[in-house]
């Protein structure tokens, strides 16, 4: 498999010089190992945290429940504010879920939209609140990384056109190399 750099990160026959990753999972690791490692490769990596314009405290887990509310359309507008500024060749949306079809569609004027989803947001959830904005809105993607191979065409099928699986990856500063063999010599 080919190494990745920044010599080599083509989209559409242009390189790829900055991304904007759009935070929008709940664990502390996922976005700022893409973030650290992006950047490692040369690549003008940002994230713009999802989380923290949402609504404080009881009101807020709420709004990131149900995905509606002052919160999460300060974070769609921000967005939007934010790629108009930097103008990032991709944009990738780290879940998705707080962008609806709207938010896709004028973001894709400005940046090439990657998305990765770690999850199945296909199988038999997929009529879970979390998902009500982001398969609508799928079609509208240029490109989408899932963590699932059988999700690979059901993303096709969505009107995804570039889709490829990214497995787990290994964080050198979390996960120690004994368990890591463990996981895949059993």
């Amino acid at each position: 498999m080919p190494s990745i750099t920044s010599e080599n990160s083509i989209i559409n026959g242009t390189q790829i010089r900055s991304v904007l990753i759009v935070r929008g999972a709940f664990g502390e690791m996922y976005e700022p190992a893409w973030h650290k490692a992006l950047n490692e490769l040369g690549i003008n990596c940002t994230l713009f945290d999802c989380h923290a314009l949402t609504l404080p405290g009881l009101l807020g887990r709420v709004e990131r429940r149900i995905l509606a509310g002052p919160g999460i359309r300060r974070i769609r507008r921000n967005l939007l504010q934010t790629v108009k500024q930097e103008r990032p060749d991709v944009t990738l949306l780290y879940q998705g879920h707080y962008c609806d079809r709207d938010t896709v569609e004028q973001l894709r004027q400005i940046t090439f939209v990657a998305g990765y989803h770690n999850d199945d947001p296909f199988g038999e959830k997929q009529n879970m609140l979390r998902y009500r904005h982001l398969l609508p809105a799928l079609s509208l993607y240029h490109g989408f990384h899932v963590y699932r191979q059988g999700n690979v065409q059901k993303a096709i099928d969505a009107g995804v056109p570039k889709v490829k699986m990214l497995r787990a990856y290994y964080l050198p500063w979390l996960d120690d190399g004994d368990s890591v063999c463990r996981l895949y010599h059993h």
